[in-house]
């Protein structure tokens, strides 16, 4: 097995010959991927890499077909697609003048297909007498239709954010580049307090409601959303706005909103596949299980991601990452009031 901590690469092969083949040819791939990664328009549909790489295969100096085929198949392709692939590549060799041969004294071209969590890897190895050439193209798994690969593994990462005695009634991040700020809307006293914290946990910004005039009833609900600049604070029936640079100017006016904002979507890092989010929060005396779960079932058997948390989900917001939620909870050991950021990843 080869990996890193980007790019995970399976080998399965029963030859000894292909193997050291694969291994060699792939470990060409990564080291090439980490030193230079490839945008989506170096082979923007599968169709497009087949080509690229029959070119790249026709285009080795001092090759003339015809040539021996051998080809191996790694990834994840559907029975389908996996066939059609390999009648394409052999159509763009033909119409480059490459027959495929069976005689066993033409160069032999090895082709493979593998994968990693977020990449195909389209190898070949030409052998001559004298001397090997090896060629490639990648695919992100992005570009393909989710019904073009069998269901790729994804897992659920939950982390930690914040922990505190004081209600908790929701969370959003504000994106800053390269992290986000988490902010936090807690409720204590009959007052509305809005916390900004950096990515470490500090807290950084802190102010109250009260400057607009503005008292919540006694048991309120609210939803959060923030930005790098600025942020609004959704209530039934009134809507508050402000900005970090003066937080104390908050705003507020009366709205016609009568429902909360659905439950996110995350996307899959892995595929071009969308997770939903799912919670019974129904008892708020119990533990709450949160499903996540594929919002189209483009391959059969495709099982619902669950995890569990120590108390009922007060709220869910999506987070600035596409694959990441926030999920306020509160503990029903401690009493405490959480908050977890819930990240889909690539992998078993």
């Amino acid at each position: 097995m080869l990996s890193s901590a980007n790019n995970a690469v399976l080998l399965k092969t029963g030859f000894s010959r292909l193997r050291h083949f694969f291994f060699d040819l792939f470990l060409l791939a990564a080291i090439s991927l980490v030193a230079k990664p490839l945008d989506a328009a170096d082979a923007p549909s599968l169709d497009d890499a087949i080509r690229q790489l029959a070119e790249r295969i026709a285009a080795i100096p001092n090759l003339k077909g015809p040539i021996q085929l051998e080809v191996h198949d790694d990834a994840a392709f559907d029975e389908s697609e996996g066939q059609t692939w390999k009648a394409t590549l052999r159509r763009q060799l033909d119409l480059r003048k490459l027959s495929i041969t069976e005689e066993p004294d033409a160069p032999l071209l090895r082709v493979g297909a593998t994968e990693t969590p977020t990449q195909i890897v389209f190898a070949a190895e030409l052998v001559f007498a004298d001397h090997q050439e090896l060629r490639f193209v990648v695919l992100k798994r992005a570009l393909l239709p989710s019904e073009t690969l069998l269901a790729s593994p994804v897992r659920i990462e939950k982390q930690l954010l914040f922990d505190s005695p004081e209600r908790v009634l929701d969370a959003a991040s504000a994106n800053r580049g390269t992290a986000d700020d988490l902010v936090v809307l807690t409720y204590r006293n009959s007052e509305l307090t809005a916390l900004r914290l950096d990515p470490t946990g500090s807290l950084k910004q802190a102010f109250t409601l009260s400057a607009a005039g503005f008292k919540p009833s006694r048991d309120p609900r609210a939803e959060l959303t923030a930005s790098e600049t600025d942020g609004r604070l959704q209530f039934l029936g009134k809507l508050c706005e402000f900005t970090w640079a003066a937080p104390a100017e908050v705003r507020c006016r009366a709205t016609t909103k009568t429902s909360w904002r659905p439950l996110p979507s995350l996307a899959s890092p892995c595929d071009s596949a969308t997770w939903k989010l799912q919670s019974d929060g129904n008892d708020w005396t119990a533990s709450d299980l949160l499903q996540v779960l594929p919002e189209t079932v483009s391959h059969p058997g495709t099982a619902p991601l669950l995890s569990d948390f120590p108390g009922p989900i007060l709220s869910i917001n999506g987070a600035q990452n596409p694959h990441s939620a926030l999920v306020v909870v509160r503990n029903l050991r401690t009493g405490n009031y959480e908050v977890y950021k819930l990240t889909l990843a690539c992998g078993n």
